[in-house]
């Protein structure tokens, strides 16, 4: 196997594509920049495709994925969902992620749209507390840990009185929670 020294920072276009070309000229325009060695070929390993099982998802399987998050320990954090319709109801959307440390491990659910929402939850729905709805932008990981965010949006969440009805004396509330940024802190 022939090894490739290259940077991790480049401080233009040039620069990064003179790496691919000439090493040497790159490691001159940015010689203080930590040095990785890089393979000439890599391995692919398939995360998740349209054949895997949603993890927790009653068998479904993913129809669409927005791109990955990768830190630098190898985990790989992205946002996938299911199809819908034909009596499937509604598609499974959610956060998954899979430790690529091991061969063995598993895609595993962060959240999803079967995930109640975290405190303050005090709405009920069908007897239960509210759940995501929809993670309209694709998750981030840490750097250096495990650590999965993503933004979220459900129905709202949060109940509270605004007043008094003064006719009937009933409390009069509004309900309001819809959207937010939630974290998950794995393997801690």
């Amino acid at each position: 196997m022939s090894i490739h020294i290259c940077t991790l920072r480049f401080r233009s276009l040039p620069a990064m594509l003179a790496c691919a070309f000439a090493p040497s000229l790159a490691l001159a325009q940015n010689a203080n920049a930590p040095l990785v060695l890089l393979p000439s070929s890599f391995t692919w390993t398939t995360i998740a495709n349209s054949a895997s099982p949603i993890p927790d998802g009653d068998g479904r399987t993913f129809n669409s994925f927005n791109q990955p998050s990768v830190s630098s320990r190898g985990t790989v954090v992205l946002r996938g969902r299911s199809r819908g319709g034909q009596g499937a109801g509604e598609p499974l959307r959610g956060v998954y992620s899979r430790s690529m440390s091991s061969k063995t491990a598993m895609l595993v659910r962060v959240f999803d749209t079967a995930t109640e929402v975290p405190q303050p939850n005090n709405v009920l729905y069908s007897g239960a507390l509210g759940t995501f709805t929809e993670f309209p932008a694709f998750p981030r990981i840490g750097l250096d840990s495990d650590t999965v965010v993503s933004r979220a949006q459900s129905k709202p969440v949060y109940e509270y009185q605004t007043g008094v009805d003064p006719v009937t004396g009933e409390p009069v509330t509004t309900r309001t929670g819809t959207s937010g940024v939630y974290v998950a802190y794995q393997g801690a």
